[in-house]
């Protein structure tokens, strides 16, 4: 389905997900490339690219965790990785 990720519409279809880790914000992008390994990421592919705020939990993460919160009229995507 058509989603809005971060404001901005997402048309259905298959991506890959990359993130740009900072202390306040993290770059997350949609990329139309996929079935790549690894670190094999190529710009001009990009879709878009969003800023999204990050924020310190106690609790630590060794392994990224991907979850969808539901919020009236949809969901959060929340990454948790320390």
């Amino acid at each position: 389905d058509d989603v809005v990720l971060a404001g901005k519409p997402l048309p259905a279809g298959k991506y890959t997900l990359w993130t740009i880790p900072g202390p306040d914000h993290w770059q997350v992008v949609i990329n139309g490339q996929t079935g790549q390994w690894g670190t094999e990421y190529d710009e001009t592919k990009d879709v878009f690219r969003a800023e999204v705020p990050a924020r310190t939990v106690p609790e630590s993460e060794e392994k990224l965790e991907i979850d969808f919160v539901e919020q009236p009229g949809g969901a959060d995507l929340v990454l948790h990785w320390d």
